[in-house]
């Protein structure tokens, strides 16, 4: 199964986006749920690609996230500059869907690491 998330507009019934965004925000912290001896989100993938693992729950601004039943492959676009670039995978709600995705963040060629 691939990447789920919820409450969603194609969920039937359709939640009211407000009330329950603003709602579900307040008391739900945004983050991936586990704890930091589990096993990483995501590992190195072959060539450009990273893997994130299946099994996985997460929270989004009120919404839940389950990374499906599989590992998930995601591909990292190259970086032809000559410079290191460090990337990010996150996880990036779509505000017109409300699905919540991982998704990798390319970083700015020779801009280093920043926290």
């Amino acid at each position: 199964m691939a990447q789920d998330s919820w409450p969603s507009p194609t969920t039937t019934p359709a939640p009211s986006r407000t009330p329950s965004t603003s709602i579900a925000a307040r008391f739900s912290d945004d983050g991936v749920d586990g704890s930091p001896a589990d096993t990483a989100v995501c590992s190195a993938g072959a060539g450009l690609q990273v893997v994130v693992r299946s099994g996985l729950y997460a929270s989004v601004r009120g919404h839940a996230w389950y990374s499906g039943s599989v590992d998930d492959t995601l591909t990292i676009a190259s970086n032809s500059s000559g410079s290191t670039r460090v990337d990010r995978v996150v996880l990036q709600m779509d505000r017109s869907t409300r699905d919540v995705r991982a998704v990798v963040v390319a970083g700015t060629p020779g801009a280093g690491c920043r926290r």
